[in-house]
């Protein structure tokens, strides 16, 4: 069975081609990368020449490629028998994933082609996977459905003693039942990521190696981040962050709960979040940078006294307030200092105003956009003021 139409899959190659200017060809391995070039991830690699048809060479499984991919599937036991079959292809440069590639697979690689000059293409391909087709939106928006019926759901499961952990664990279960795939997806080295932050009273104040605003104990050393065992207390925020991943697409939104009444510093400090997050959205429109906004924000931040708490706390704040999704997480563009690329329409992206404060807690307010020819289209719809629940025991 296909899931990306054949249509889909030829022009994302044909857009690459038409950017392979000086390349003879490209050899992409990373999964996700595979997925939206092919239509599949098996192992193996992905062969696009300039003058000919790209070839699947896959080692494992073959068989599914066939099923799933509209490219011509080639067969092989290894590298060495794929090197036979490219032995008469005169590739003189040839584009590699040089960010996301270990370099010892790319040593193993560079046999096909031992004569040719191997440079990197990874901006290329995340360039052009920056402008999200009708295809991959409604797939970011089915995510985003089921991010919106999964918050309301939960609701009516918490009962005292409930830990933070026990909270994903039952949002990553109940979006699962509707289509939730799992797997949240993130490029760049060494930053893991799983369904998603629920961070209740000083968790939510606490930092974390993940290039994130919000960090949190974690439930151990070796994952590092994210909710913990500590039970939900009354009377302070709970942080709800959380992606959907829907065949593949991301949706990105943050909430914030609270059971019983929060402190008016906190409320206060999240109208402001919000308030800011509607002058972002303001923002959105072609051509203004990703810069601006994120500049824009700074400085509205830095004007009523929070500067120091916006984005995290003292030297752990991160320098952006949104950053692109689709098949990954950290896609372009990314609304962050210095990062000059101007909004076109088919950008999807999410905005993440928060305030983090140690010791007490954070909140903040995240939804996905579109961007469009005349502005944005909002694609998360959960209500934004503050969801106050009550336990069901």
């Amino acid at each position: 069975m296909k899931w990306v139409p054949d249509e889909e899959v030829f022009g994302r190659i044909a857009r690459l081609k038409r950017k392979m200017e000086g390349i003879d060809a490209v050899l992409i391995l990373q999964n996700v990368d595979m997925y939206y070039f092919s239509g599949t991830v098996q192992q193996g690699f992905l062969f696009i020449p300039t003058s000919n048809e790209p070839t699947f060479f896959v080692r494992r499984i073959p068989e599914r490629a066939r099923e799933e991919t509209p490219i011509e599937v080639v067969s092989i036991r290894g590298l060495k028998e794929a090197g036979k079959i490219l032995s008469d292809y005169n590739a003189k440069v040839v584009g590699f994933e040089f960010d996301v590639v270990p370099v010892s697979t790319f040593r193993r690689y560079k046999k096909l082609f031992p004569n040719a000059e191997f440079i990197d293409v990874s901006g290329i391909i995340r360039d052009l996977r920056k402008i999200k087709s009708n295809f991959e939106i409604e797939k970011i928006k089915e995510a985003a459905k089921i991010t919106a019926e999964v918050l309301e759901e939960v609701k009516g499961h918490l009962h005292r003693g409930m830990t933070e952990w026990e909270l994903i664990s039952l949002i990553d279960y109940l979006a699962k039942l509707k289509g939730h795939l799992g797997p949240t997806r993130m490029r760049a080295f060494g930053q893991e990521l799983f369904f998603g932050h629920v961070l209740s009273d000083e968790s939510g104040g606490v930092s974390a190696f993940a290039d994130a605003p919000t960090g949190g104990f974690g439930i151990h050393p070796t994952l590092g981040h994210g909710a913990t065992n500590r039970p939900l207390r009354e009377n302070v925020p709970i942080d709800v962050d959380f992606m959907v991943n829907f065949e593949g697409y991301l949706s990105d939104q943050t909430r914030i709960f609270a059971i019983g009444k929060i402190s008016r510093k906190m409320e206060k400090a999240y109208e402001f979040t919000r308030e800011m997050l509607y002058k972002l959205e303001n923002l959105i429109q072609p051509d203004i940078t990703a810069g601006e906004i994120y500049d824009f924000a700074v400085k509205e931040a830095e004007k009523v006294g929070y500067g120091e708490f916006f984005m995290g706390y003292g030297p752990y704040r991160v320098s952006f307030v949104g950053h692109g999704v689709g098949l990954e997480v950290d896609e372009y563009p990314f609304i962050a200092r210095g990062f000059d690329m101007k909004l076109e329409p088919g950008m999807v992206f999410a905005l993440e105003p928060k305030l983090i404060f140690p010791g007490e807690g954070m909140v903040g307010i995240e939804n996905t956009y579109l961007v469009t020819k005349t502005g944005f289209e909002k694609l998360t719809t959960s209500p934004e003021d503050i969801h106050y629940v009550r336990w069901v025991d």
